[in-house]
């Protein structure tokens, strides 16, 4: 066997072992859970549920300037898909859990098993409300400035 064969193959392994190892840590974890999550899944949890009841009750009554701006409207759409793509995640994240009761050890490992397989889809889902909360924030923003440069008229 060539050297860079066996280079190979040992990487491969010691991929395989990491990856294994992260599997059994979070399993322990999860089976240890009274919510049936991991910690990292129950405080992602905690901060979307938090920023989807942000996101919802950002639909306000502003000033009818303000409507005529278009500001109204975009923080509405910006909310709303914000208040979507919480629940999407909220959704995916509930779909990692053990729910029924204690979970066992075998149940806790094929969630974390399952929580590994899916952990770019979540990660794409932060990226994305991250983003979308950056977007509300700068909207925010503008629409400060213009009720400011408003009330200095």
């Amino acid at each position: 066997m060539e050297p860079l064969s066996a280079l190979a193959i040992v990487n491969s392994i010691v991929q395989f072992l990491d990856f294994m190892t992260r599997v059994v840590s979070t399993g322990l974890e999860i089976s240890k859970s009274s919510t049936g999550a991991s910690r990292e899944n129950e405080r992602l949890e905690e901060i979307i549920v938090q920023l989807r009841e942000l996101s919802a009750s950002l639909a306000c009554r502003p000033s009818s300037s303000l409507r005529e701006q278009g500001y109204q409207t975009t923080l509405e759409d910006l909310s709303m898909m914000s208040k979507i793509d919480c629940d999407d995640l909220l959704k995916a994240l509930n779909g990692l859990k053990v729910s029924d009761g204690k979970p066992s050890i075998g149940k806790s490992l094929s969630a974390a098993f399952k929580a590994r397989m899916k952990e770019s889809d979540v990660s794409s889902m932060k990226f994305r409300i991250a983003a979308r909360q950056q977007t509300i924030t700068l909207h925010i923003v503008t629409v400060v400035k213009y009720v400011t440069v408003q009330k200095q008229k």
